[in-house]
């Protein structure tokens, strides 16, 4: 018969001795040129309303998360997690290979909305993901950053914009359903 381990090899707790926590770095601010801080999570580390590590940011200090990541999510909301085949089922033709967008634009054209922004929104954070978040960024990055006018305007500025243009075509499609 083979033995196992001891418990306190297990890595699980209460057994284990050495399990080590890995606490995530967050931008916490900006050095005049742009240059993120950042700060580990790690409670142990940071100040408090106790007096702990004093030259520490503070516990509830706000952390900023990159603009990569915030299209990232905002791409997997809108384009990924689209019922393309519900979408499928509510149009009059589904073309082999069409993308999840033009299902999208089908179905709204077939319904007789105003699909044009909406569809052009999905578009640039399906372009902003590809040509820039999840590969490296290249001409086409380059191209549709000169489209978009980013290098114009704080990026911060950019997405809050955007965010709101996607929630004001939102609110319009609701009402159009109601």
């Amino acid at each position: 018969m083979i033995s196992p381990y001891p418990k306190s090899k297990s890595g699980v707790w209460p057994y284990s001795e050495s399990i080590k926590e890995v606490y995530e770095e967050f931008q916490i601010w900006e050095t005049p040129d742009g240059e993120p801080i950042t700060f580990s999570c790690d409670p142990s580390k940071l100040a408090n309303s106790f007096g702990a590590n004093p030259n520490a940011p503070d516990y509830l200090t706000p952390v900023y998360f990159k603009c990569d990541v915030l299209l990232l999510t905002l791409s997997k909301v809108l384009i990924d997690a689209l019922n393309e085949k519900q979408i499928g089922k509510n149009i009059s033709c589904t073309p082999a290979k069409l993308g999840g967008i033009n299902k999208l634009k089908i179905l709204l054209k077939e319904k007789g909305y105003d699909y044009e922004e909406g569809i052009i929104l999905w578009r640039n954070v399906q372009e902003l993901r590809s040509s820039g978040v999840a590969h490296l960024k290249g001409s086409k990055y380059s191209k549709l950053a000169r489209r978009l006018d980013l290098h114009n305007q704080e990026l911060q500025k950019f997405f809050c914009d955007l965010l709101n243009q996607i929630i004001l075509f939102f609110n319009n499609l609701i009402t159009l359903i109601e």
